[in-house]
């Protein structure tokens, strides 16, 4: 790959600066970044080791792990699923518990997926028109947006609680959706602005030079190119809707409950079955992971996008 001067001289600067750290400093830095990643990613292994162990196994002091792992958790989870025989009829209330779960996650999937497609579609003509239009206005506009995900949900749940049930919206789906489109709606505004500040106005002066109306010429051109910060926006949005507690918690009642929720009641008459709920955890979280590793290279290209300007 060809460099030229400039960037030549970046990178020299740079392996320079590497350089000059002494192997205490590297060792130092690398037993930090060891113990941060630790402590991100350790909870999660330990709840996923959590899902492979039984009850006894997990009670015991020391965790007891030289017995070997266990799929119970989720056969038992899948067998009630699939309503398989027997395992549905040997205890009835985690049963129930498992029925409450499952429903659950479809009702995050819908909350989330409608949320961000609805805010998609608001959200990407808002962003392109802050980010092209002239408006003395429009810095004040795009800060407005953006509080809304500064202001602490604690502050906004009561009234919001309190508003629900005058208006006939709590425990309905169509609610939380108002809601989760409070959660997805500013990122999406602010991060595809991003985007679409960094693609010239001079694209557009050329295509509709060429005949395109404005309209087309967004459809046409910009909309393909500001893909990534698009797309980056879409994932975290997803990701922030799916992973909300606090407004599902208050304004969400028996079947309209997300996943979120519908964990914390994944016991039985013994108590807390460990084993389920970190299965449980697993599988709830595995459709966020999944859809941030697929779009993991507009992630990181899309939220990248007007760091450096020209």
């Amino acid at each position: 790959m060809k460099h030229n001067k400039q960037e030549r001289q970046v990178i020299k600067n740079v392996k320079k600066s590497g350089q000059t750290l002494s192997p205490g400093m590297r060792l130092a830095t690398n037993l930090f970044l060891i113990v941060a990643f630790i402590f991100f990613i350790g909870p999660i292994i330990w709840i996923l080791i959590l899902s492979f162990m039984n009850q006894a196994q997990i009670t015991s002091w020391p965790p007891d792990l030289a017995s070997g792992f266990t799929l119970d958790n989720y056969v038992s989870i899948f067998s009630r699923i699939g309503n398989i025989g027997e395992a549905v009829t040997e205890d009835l209330v985690m049963t129930k518990k498992v029925e409450k779960f499952v429903r659950a996650l479809g009702n995050t999937v819908v909350l989330s997926v409608s949320s961000v497609g609805i805010s998609l579609l608001v959200g990407i003509p808002a962003a392109y028109g802050l980010s092209r239009f002239k408006n003395k206005t429009k810095e004040t506009l795009a800060m407005m947006f953006m509080s809304f995900r500064f202001v602490p949900e604690l502050l906004t749940i009561v009234p919001l609680y309190l508003i629900y049930q005058r208006v006939g919206l709590y425990g309905t789906t169509g609610g939380l959706v108002w809601v989760y489109i409070l959660i997805s709606l500013p990122l999406i505004i602010w991060i595809s602005r991003i985007g679409f500040d960094d693609l010239p106005y001079d694209l557009e002066q050329a295509a509709m030079l060429d005949g395109y109306s404005r309209a087309k010429s967004f459809l046409k051109i910009i909309l393909p190119l500001a893909k990534p910060s698009i797309a980056a926006a879409t994932v975290l949005s997803f990701i922030y809707a799916w992973n909300n507690f606090m407004n599902g918690f208050v304004l969400s009642s028996g079947d309209s409950q997300p996943v979120t929720v519908a964990i914390l009641g994944f016991y039985d008459i013994t108590g807390l079955n460990y084993g389920r709920i970190a299965a449980a955890v697993i599988l709830a979280i595995l459709p966020p992971i999944i859809v941030s590793q697929v779009a993991s290279k507009y992630l990181v290209s899309g939220l990248s996008m007007g760091a450096v300007k020209r």
